[in-house]
């Protein structure tokens, strides 16, 4: 897996060749076999390419992520959880993928709270370049939602990185996916769907035009767009979400 891309296609780690890779490229050539391989034994399996989450299916938003964890064993609630990959690493971009990412999460956990009386985390990752990042986003109080960030490692691409540790530290973040209380909370409430409905104090979502572009489709607004004054305090959270990551 991974000592095969080092020594045998040692050229897609070298500047010219990272310069060559589209996210495409990431995607494939560098983190999907180490992902796919730390969820090989496990009730859970990774859906690469654009689809819809199952719970933005009966919305009108023309929405699609790409990867999406899944699980093998349950129908109620198939999604545990979604990621966003990007080739570029700026400040930009980061916003806009973990703006994009919050708001998925946010919708799919309000769909869980619906069912369950459990406490609900719902876990999402962004991958920019060879920064890989397992955050998670919890209701603590009615329409407060808070983000902490789980796990942060630095995909290896040098021969020092390598011997300090640095594929180890890439296996152990992927899979504090699997092993984690995160994903054990989350089959609890997908056991649960299907006898448990209770009231929970969601915020709704406000999808941002700015972002129409990203994922809805252009000559579309449907949606919350009623619901955009109540929202926007929700939104402002950001920063309060980012002084309380871990």
């Amino acid at each position: 897996m991974y000592l095969d891309l080092v020594v045998s296609k040692h050229y897609y780690l070298n500047p010219k060749g990272i310069a060559k890779s589209s996210e495409e490229d990431f995607k494939l050539k560098f983190w999907s076999n180490i992902i796919e391989e730390s969820f090989s034994i496990s009730p859970f399996f990774l859906h690469w390419g654009d689809t819809v989450p199952d719970a933005f299916s009966l919305l009108s938003l023309k929405l699609k992520v790409d990867p999406r964890l899944l699980s093998s064993v349950s129908s109620n609630q198939p999604d545990y959880s979604t990621g966003e990959f990007s080739k570029v690493v700026n400040s930009t971009k980061l916003y806009e993928d973990k703006l994009k990412a919050v708001l998925i999460t946010k919708k799919h956990l309000n769909s869980l709270l619906g069912h369950s009386n459990n406490k609900t985390v719902v876990p999402f990752f962004l991958i920019m370049g060879f920064k890989f990042s397992l955050l998670t986003l919890e209701l603590i109080k009615p329409k407060l939602y808070i983000i902490k960030k789980i796990a942060a490692c630095q995909f290896p691409i040098t021969k020092d990185a390598v011997n300090n540790g640095g594929i180890e530290e890439v296996i152990k973040c992927i899979d504090a996916m699997k092993r984690s209380k995160v994903l054990n909370k989350m089959s609890q409430i997908t056991d649960e769907a299907s006898t448990n409905t209770v009231h929970s104090e969601r915020a709704p979502i406000f999808w941002p035009k700015a972002l129409h572009g990203m994922f809805l489709d252009d000559a579309t607004e449907h949606g919350d767009n009623d619901e955009a004054e109540e929202e926007h305090s929700d939104l402002d959270c950001e920063e309060e979400f980012e002084e309380s990551n871990e």
